[in-house]
């Protein structure tokens, strides 16, 4: 599971102001995504917030059962109770 947030920031902030028409060019074109520098600013913050450990284990993963792991474990340390052995994974 691709992690959102840095995703749709980083396009909101990085594509499309360079490329207004990115949605259409995504759709209706073979699309070159070296035309557009944004996309790689984009995955390099997310490498760089991967790096220093702020993105969820699994974040690029497909996954979802990484994700739903990571999650449990956070929940259940910020809320102080162990969860873990009621919820099923």
């Amino acid at each position: 599971m691709l992690s959102n947030g840095p995703l749709s920031w980083g396009f909101a902030n990085d594509i499309y102001p360079r490329e207004p028409d990115v949605i259409d060019n995504l759709a209706n074109t073979l699309y070159d995504f070296s035309k557009n520098a944004g996309w790689l600013r984009m995955y390099e913050k997310m490498a760089m917030l991967d790096d220093r450990g702020y993105l969820m284990e699994g974040f690029t993963s497909t996954d979802y059962q990484a994700v739903r792991t990571s999650l449990i474990r956070r929940c259940c340390h910020a809320s102080g109770r162990n969860l873990a052995g009621c919820l099923p994974y």
